[in-house]
């Protein structure tokens, strides 16, 4: 064992890494499995050895690490951690790829129907605001790899865009010219209007420090400040915000191109 210290205390690592997240799901999963194996004891039909418990824990861990726990759960578990959401969308792309890949375009429905075999409560509005608002294409119309690019973009910091889009529409963020009114969509109840006090924040834009600022004790997941600070550099509006994060090479390379057919490496 290494006798480097810890840049993290144990209850800063345990946060850091959402293990109290994982360890209660884990001893459900425990409880789960020796209740039904006493169902079976209970009858007259022969049944397999019962496993140990930390056979139990260390294939739930396993799941854990391959990213293939969140498969067949509910939403609200697949949104729980940074990690889940990402498993997600790994999970998402091994199921589909060669779908993707060979198809151009489906609509918004097909891919919610997709989504739903995995995970049978992926709310459609997510769908559509990934598909609507982040990459401004027709729901009838999506393209699968691009797809994917922004609903990993869009699953994985969803509270900060939609956080972001009311920040870029606040008076003081708006930049001279400004336009008016936009369509945000920002909530599971689908599209609705907001007003934006005289900017439409898809062009309002605003400065990097009061920018992340506003971030700083989110409890959610962020993108990397340095991908940020580099859409920031030029100029940011919410519309170049999102589109940076959907273009950003750190994100889109673990993704292949439509064209590529090799599996992403979506554990770095």
């Amino acid at each position: 064992m290494s006798n480097k210290p810890s840049r993290y205390s144990c209850a800063e690592y345990v946060e850091k890494h959402d293990l109290v997240v994982y360890l209660s799901d884990c001893i459900s999963e425990v409880l789960l499995v020796n209740q039904a194996l006493n169902t079976l004891a209970k009858g007259d039909l022969p049944h397999p050895e019962p496993p140990s418990t930390a056979r139990v824990v260390a294939d739930y861990f396993r799941s854990v690490s391959e990213g293939t726990h969140v498969l067949f759960r509910e939403f609200d578990f697949v949104k729980k951690t940074h990690w889940n959401r990402r498993s997600f969308i790994k999970c998402l792309y091994r199921c589909y790829k060669e779908v993707f890949l060979s198809q151009s375009c489906f609509t918004a429905a097909e891919i919610l129907s997709l989504c739903q075999l995995l995970c049978d409560d992926v709310p459609g509005s997510l769908i559509e605001k990934c598909v609507v608002s982040d990459m401004g294409v027709p729901i009838t119309s999506v393209p699968g790899i691009p797809f994917l690019n922004a609903f990993r973009s869009r699953l994985e910091f969803d509270e900060f865009l939609n956080d972001s889009a009311i920040l870029f529409a606040k008076p003081g963020s708006l930049s001279p010219g400004s336009k008016s009114v936009v369509t945000v969509n920002l909530d599971d109840a689908g599209c609705h209007r907001i007003p934006c006090h005289g900017g439409d924040r898809s062009t309002n834009t605003i400065g990097y420090p009061d920018f992340i600022g506003e971030f700083s004790s989110k409890p959610y997941p962020i993108p990397n400040p340095i991908v940020l600070q580099h859409l920031f550099s030029s100029g940011c509006n919410y519309r170049s915000l999102v589109r940076g994060l959907i273009n950003n090479s750190d994100i889109v390379k673990e993704f292949p191109s439509q064209t590529e057919a090799t599996e992403p490496n979506l554990l770095i």
